[in-house]
């Protein structure tokens, strides 16, 4: 529906994700920021693996994800 997606056109606007006109089609949006910023409710705890080591039976994935 146009009004729900002008509106969330408008919110990225806002947030600096994005350039556009509202009097202009959705189409002639231009992306600012490509990606989704860090949110700092969802920070990794201390000591949280950075990289996933053990598969689903546990065992080491090495083979599969470096050689």
């Amino acid at each position: 529906m146009p009004v729900p997606i002008k509106a969330a056109l408008q919110e990225l606007v806002e947030e600096n994700y994005i350039e556009w006109n509202q009097h202009t089609p959705p189409e002639t949006a231009v992306i600012i920021e490509g990606w989704e910023r860090p949110d700092s409710r969802f920070k990794r705890r201390d000591g949280e693996p950075r990289d996933i080591e053990r598969g689903v039976d546990g065992g080491n994935i090495d083979y599969w994800t470096k050689y």
